[in-house]
């Protein structure tokens, strides 16, 4: 091929990548903005913090691209708009970054929780409990956990040091366990496709409700999804301190808006911690040698006006695809 025509190979071939990364980000910001149910919005919108660095790149290449040209209106204009959808993505990413972690008074007691899936029951067991060891966690709400997988928890050690359970077992996804080192009073269940509970834990700061879920994922039309998130808003608005576990729901999900409107924020962006997605870890999700980062934020621990979130990190165990949430509570004063 000769140089002219590989240089306009090369054109063509960069402006088709453009033209589908655009289209790809506009359809997620249609998503996000229209906040519909219909299931593939609802997956498109899971990746809206994605477009926001997408659109500034492409908002910067049109600027450069103009400032090259003679005749540089329409890519001007195109900048004009790419800047704008920039700054859309950023006010809609911008509540995770303005938070900051609270301060309380020396002495003032903490519940710490970790809120992990398991994958089935697959997470390495003795790393299960020796991150939440680690992280001093108090009470661990459990995702996807099956009979088979709460033995080898407690033969690691979760029995002596969890010993107050609530929820219980089942086969492959739909087990939702609660482990707690301080008492738990009756637990009950919620009508959710996988396990959901509610129940009390005589925290050290004074007894707190918590609801301990796992939202079916949207997946097909996402109906279930929808469904079971609407049970546990009507469970929140009953009257609950904690909602935890995997939501699969992202912060820009309408979901954890109607949590949030009932009071229930996120402990990541509480304390601004910024974009922090929990799923796909560990590797576990690509195509041959490729490996998929962690893309979506959809494992939370929401906290009620009572509680302040001092501190709150992710934690990896192998075996599972998910990252945990460990969040510090403490009763606001």
């Amino acid at each position: 091929m000769r140089p002219a025509g590989a240089a306009r190979a090369g054109r063509l071939l960069l402006g088709s990548l453009v033209v589908v990364v655009l289209l790809g980000c506009l359809g997620v910001t249609l998503a996000r903005a229209s906040q519909t149910g219909w299931g593939p919005a609802v997956r498109a919108a899971s990746f809206a913090p994605l477009a926001l660095p997408a659109y500034a790149v492409l908002a910067l290449a049109a600027l450069v691209t103009a400032a090259r040209r003679r005749r540089r209106l329409r890519t001007l204009a195109a900048a004009v708009v790419l800047l704008a959808l920039t700054g859309v993505h950023a006010a809609w990413v911008a509540p995770q970054l303005v938070g900051a972690p609270a301060v309380v008074p020396d002495g003032t007691p903490r519940l710490r929780l970790l809120a992990l899936n398991l994958l089935g029951g697959g997470a390495d067991p003795q790393r299960v409990v020796t991150e939440a060891e680690r992280g001093d966690a108090d009470v661990l709400v459990l995702s996807e956990v099956t009979p088979d997988a709460l033995a080898r928890l407690d033969a690691a050690g979760a029995a002596s040091r969890w010993p107050h359970r609530a929820g219980e077992p089942g086969e492959w996804v739909t087990g939702t366990v609660v482990l707690s080192r301080v008492p738990l009073g009756p637990d009950r269940p919620l009508p959710t496709g996988f396990g959901s509970w509610v129940v009390d834990v005589r925290a050290p700061g004074g007894d707190l409700t918590l609801l301990a879920t796992h939202p079916r994922p949207p997946i097909g039309d996402a109906d279930a999804w929808a469904a079971d998130h609407a049970v546990v808003l009507d469970a929140a608005r009953a009257g609950v301190d904690v909602v935890a576990g995997d939501l699969n729901a992202t912060p820009d999900h309408a979901p954890l808006h109607d949590y949030a409107r009932v009071g229930l924020r996120s402990a990541t962006e509480l304390t601004g911690a910024g974009w922090a997605p929990t799923w796909p870890a560990q590797g576990r999700v690509g195509v041959g040698p490729l490996r998929a980062p962690r893309l979506v934020q959809i494992d939370h621990v929401l906290v009620g006006p009572e509680l302040a979130v001092t501190d709150v990190r992710r934690v990896s165990v192998p075996g599972t695809d998910h990252s945990g949430v460990l969040a510090a509570l403490a009763p606001r004063g």
